[in-house]
């Protein structure tokens, strides 16, 4: 229940900008892709995203989007700011994996990408993912259920 309650205290807010915009939807087409779709293999076990599941990415996706077309900050709950770093992390594990050549292949045939762009984006979107993730490890650094969260992340434990 402590551990509950925890969760809905405060997160991480996700800023409204053609930059967080971009990196929001390339990070919800890939999450679709795994989570709803299901039509990518993840590039690692999803036992370690315990609750990162279709229903937890739907709910931030729509809260995130819509608060992005309304021009306004997306305020997360801690709960929700994890789902968040646990997609951000899949999805930058997604870019650097066998997994990448698909997703490559889908925005050249789908979206009508050149593989130049592509590249362009997939940098990008790391170099945005890894600076999201390290602020967010630095903002919650002593928060007792993101370090167990994240422990398990890395393979501590499950």
């Amino acid at each position: 229940m402590e551990a509950q309650r925890a969760l809905n205290g405060p997160g991480v807010s996700v800023f409204h900008s053609q930059t967080s915009n971009a990196f929001m939807l390339i990070a919800f087409m890939v999450g679709d892709l795994l989570l709803v779709d299901k039509t990518i293999l993840a590039p690692v076990t999803l036992n370690f995203y315990a609750g990162l599941n279709e229903k937890s990415f739907v709910n931030l996706k729509n809260k995130i989007l819509k608060n992005q077309s309304d021009g306004e900050f997306s305020h997360l709950t801690l709960g929700e700011s994890i789902y968040l770093y646990m997609l951000v992390d899949l999805v930058c594990k997604c870019f650097v994996d066998d997994t990448n050549e698909t997703l490559k292949s889908m925005a050249s045939q789908n979206l009508k990408i050149s593989e130049v762009e592509y590249e362009i984006l997939r940098m990008n979107f790391l170099h945005y993912g890894q600076s999201l993730i390290e602020k967010m490890n630095e903002k919650f650094e002593s928060n007792e259920v993101f370090c167990d969260f994240r422990t398990r992340l890395k393979g501590g434990k499950e």
